[in-house]
């Protein structure tokens, strides 16, 4: 089966949306469900509909992902949890088919919610592991949630890449997910 990831509009209403579709991605045992690409990755116009590029992107993906099959692999989310140390410093750690690419430190996709007054500062990718992201907070929470291309786009993906023939490089955008913040190992 070959399906989109579907992030949801809604910030506030992505959770319910995001869970189930999030288990089957990691957790997905002999049902050999296959992430095409995350809904995000497309423009959509006014009335939340794919624009036509959009449609005939959609499909150049499927038709990407059907190729490979089992070998096809969004980026995938798996845990969020504090570094050890002072720093407030959330590492994020993911599955890949390669290293990791951020495109925009700037607007990367990740929020956090539980705590307002906590905030993210910085978002990069981890020096000793390239399937890591190093999240930078304006301090250290308990209850913590970390989300990503929760109602929103995301940033991040691997280096697979692909021409259109609408003229837009295609790309395996990583999947939407909500992490709770664990302790880490000292934290």
């Amino acid at each position: 089966f070959i399906a989109r990831f579907e992030a949801g509009l809604d910030p506030a209403d992505a959770a319910a949306v995001i869970a189930g579709q999030w288990e089957l991605a990691w957790n997905h045992g002999d049902h050999r469900l296959i992430f095409a690409a995350p809904s995000y990755a497309f423009a959509r116009d006014s009335y939340d509909r794919p624009t036509d590029a959009a449609r005939r992107q959609m499909a150049e993906l499927t038709a990407a992902a059907l190729a490979e099959g089992q070998a096809w692999r969004c980026p995938t989310l798996f845990l969020a949890e504090w570094e050890p140390g002072g720093a407030p410093v959330i590492r994020v750690t993911a599955q890949a088919d390669g290293p990791l690419v951020l495109t925009d430190p700037d607007d990367t996709g990740f929020a956090l919610s539980g705590d307002s007054a906590v905030v993210i500062e910085t978002v990069a990718l981890a020096d000793d592991d390239p399937q890591a992201v190093l999240i930078t907070t304006s301090a250290k929470a308990d209850g913590l949630s970390l989300s990503y291309g929760a109602g929103r786009s995301g940033g991040l993906r691997d280096a697979w890449a692909m021409q259109s023939r609408t003229g837009a490089m295609l790309h395996r955008w990583a999947l939407p997910a909500i992490l709770p913040i664990r302790g880490g190992r000292d934290a």
